[in-house]
């Protein structure tokens, strides 16, 4: 059978899912009867841009009645928090919750030898109502316990102990939040999806991000980096005829994004010998343009109550000189009839595309793809790709599953005719305990054939954490996070594993 054929195949077999998906819904919707359509029972969202969360131990999140699930698994801009990340504590407190500890850091990169690092750690959480911080600092010291000061030699660094800074939660009026920007999406995630602003290793950037839910109005927005701010978007939503009494129209949604890359890299520069100039702060040196990416998109809940949620959309977006590209799916949420708080999410989504267009431009793997695009060791930029990708359709499916504030598990697969584009993301948290805490996040870019996303290679991502109580307020922690970081040498990118086992000092009031 001809490659064109295998792929008209799997596309046809797409298509015919993603019908599934919306006709499930709606038979879904049809049995509900007049629970699910009751807009008075259940008052709708400020926005459905948003949904609101309950925290739980370990920062897990579970959504609550009647409120969509955009922008992102729990309806936040900011998505899910990293496992690396500190655990916003659940209650909130006057006494923060401290953390010491140590242990080793091993730094393995493909075809390098290990390089091992002693570190102490010391870390505080505090939960003062609307307000929430995380910190933490690492102390890297050599063989003979002597602290290396490179780690912390400008405000970057120093700024990077500063994990969250967060005021309101998901959902509320006004939320927002500094540090460590884990897998945020904006809108509907078709120009930021999954995004992440701590891939590079040893280049720390704080971000901020944040949203205002009102009737009429929703507003989010973000930026990797307060200091520089390369990367920044956001999202304004309007309601126009929510103070009608239209049943389900009046919940009618218009939306615009704008995603910008400011500094974006365009032609790398050479050495003589070949290899890519790199500057003091061992960024890759090259010309720079500004990329624009802005779109228009509508939705309307058909259903929006405590049990059942069906919101198809609808966006069409634009790269400023370049291509454009329309999405349309639908987003689906069933609280399962169970004693316990249980939910699944379900979305499918296609989409249609011109020339010099790619979607979700701005994602998990983009700060190191913005320099070597589509993989890691590739001499092109990913704003060069730009005017050669001719991506004409493709779907994406999305799964998950919330159990009370236990267990959360979820996947997303996306493909599109230019492989390049294809990706797969997985998840799981396990919080139920008081005694084991368990995260895990896998990301894979770039395959051609599904069974592929189990090559765990350069264009995959990892973030993975276990934390086990051992007795009273001692735990062993370990941590396995993939960054990318500049070879010396050469100048390209290449994947680094960090490795931390440690013990850890855990006292809470």
């Amino acid at each position: 059978m001809s490659s064109r054929r295998i792929a008209t195949t799997r596309q046809t077999t797409l298509m015919v899912l993603f019908l599934g998906v919306f006709g499930l819904s709606t038979a879904i919707a049809a049995g509900t009867g007049d629970s699910a359509a009751s807009d008075e029972a259940t008052p709708a969202p400020s926005t459905p841009a948003a949904e609101t969360t309950t925290t739980a131990p370990g920062g897990s999140a579970s959504p609550s009645s009647g409120n969509s699930f955009l922008g992102g698994p729990n309806g936040s801009p900011f998505g899910r928090l990293g496992p690396y990340d500190l655990a916003r504590p659940a209650k909130a407190s006057l006494w923060p919750q401290l953390t010491l500890g140590g242990g080793v850091r091993h730094v393995e990169a493909e075809g390098s030898a290990t390089r091992t690092q002693n570190f102490a750690r010391v870390g505080a959480a505090a939960n003062l109502w609307q307000v929430a911080v995380g910190l933490e600092l690492d102390i890297i010291v050599d063989e003979d316990l002597n602290p290396q000061s490179i780690f912390y030699d400008d405000l970057g660094d120093y700024l990077s102990i500063i994990k969250y800074a967060e005021y309101g939660a998901p959902g509320q009026t006004f939320h927002v939040r500094g540090g460590v920007i884990a897998d945020a999406s904006i809108g509907h995630g078709t120009i930021v999806g999954h995004y992440y602003n701590n891939t590079l290793f040893g280049q720390p950037k704080t971000g901020l991000a944040g949203e205002m839910n009102l009737r009429l109005l929703g507003v989010q927005a973000f930026t990797n980096d307060i200091i520089n701010y390369d990367v920044y978007g956001g999202r304004v939503t309007y309601k126009p005829i929510v103070d009608t009494n239209i049943p389900i129209i009046k919940n009618f949604l218009i939306g615009t994004s704008l995603a910008v890359d400011r500094r974006a890299p365009d032609k790398l520069e050479l050495e003589r010998d070949g290899s890519f100039q790199q500057n003091s702060n061992d960024e890759l040196r090259a010309s720079r343009e500004q990329v624009f990416i802005y779109g228009a998109d509508i939705e309307l809940p058909v259903f929006n109550n405590a049990w059942l949620a069906v919101i198809p959309y609808a966006d069409q977006n634009f790269i400023n000189n370049y291509g454009s590209g329309f999405h349309i799916g639908v987003l689906n949420r069933i609280r399962l009839p169970v004693h316990i708080p249980a939910h699944v999410q379900v979305r499918g989504e296609w989409r249609r595309f011109s020339k010099e267009y790619i979607p979700t431009y701005f994602d998990a793997f983009y700060e190191f793809e913005r320099f070597h695009h589509p993989k890691v060791d590739s001499p092109t930029t990913k704003f060069q790709s730009i005017r050669s990708a001719d991506v004409k359709t493709g779907f994406l499916f999305e799964l998950s599953v919330h159990v009370a504030n236990m267990l959360h598990v979820g996947g997303v697969y996306e493909e599109n005719e230019a492989s390049f584009t294809n990706r797969a993301d997985l998840y799981a948290s396990f919080t139920g305990l008081d005694w084991l805490i368990l995260r895990a996040h896998y990301q894979k870019r770039g395959f051609s054939d599904p069974f592929d996303i189990a090559d765990f290679n350069q264009q995959s991502f990892l973030s993975a954490q276990a934390l086990v109580q051992i007795y009273s307020f001692i735990y062993a922690d370990l941590r396995w996070t993939r960054y990318w970081e500049v070879d010396q040498s050469t100048g390209r990118f290449e994947a680094v594993d960090v490795i931390e086992p440690s013990l850890a000092l855990i006292f809470q009031w």
